[in-house]
């Protein structure tokens, strides 16, 4: 489940919703290994805006809860290179083989309203494979 503003949801998103869900869930399978998935996606119209928000739910075959926080702290620590607002609400929970968890996403605020933390990690990813590819074209590797 994505929970963004209504406000961060201008017209280029509203136009591909659809495209969007197909591609979280082909992102959730092909890169994060899931085996089937499902993107909800709810506009929130609070005001004043809210928080990027995305409640996660992971089955999981024998999960080790110390493990999958282990994995989930690095994680945290290298978005924060790129998207410093990127933070988890609670501790995930574990029910049976379910693990569910709860992240927020705050803007810099810089150039875009600290509630538009969605479009901060599109601009952050942008930009990172903007200079992975020049590195590449340049004779490096990415």
């Amino acid at each position: 489940k994505i929970v963004f503003d209504c406000t961060g949801a201008g017209p280029g998103t509203r136009q591909n919703l659809v495209e969007f869900i197909e591609t979280t869930n082909i992102a959730l399978r092909q890169v994060g290994g899931a085996k089937e998935s499902k993107t909800i996606i709810v506009l929130n119209p609070a005001e004043p805006p809210i928080l990027m928000r995305n409640t996660i739910y992971t089955k999981v075959k024998n999960p080790n809860l110390q493990e999958i926080k282990k994995s989930i702290d690095f994680m945290i620590e290298v978005l924060h290179n790129y998207v410093p607002g990127y933070r988890f609400l609670v501790e995930p929970i574990m029910e049976g083989n379910t693990i569910t968890t709860v992240i927020e996403v705050e803007g810099l605020g810089d150039y875009l309203p600290k509630y538009s933390g969605n479009l901060d990690i599109i601009n952050s990813a942008a930009l990172v494979v903007g200079e992975r590819f020049a590195q590449k074209l340049s004779g490096g590797t990415a």
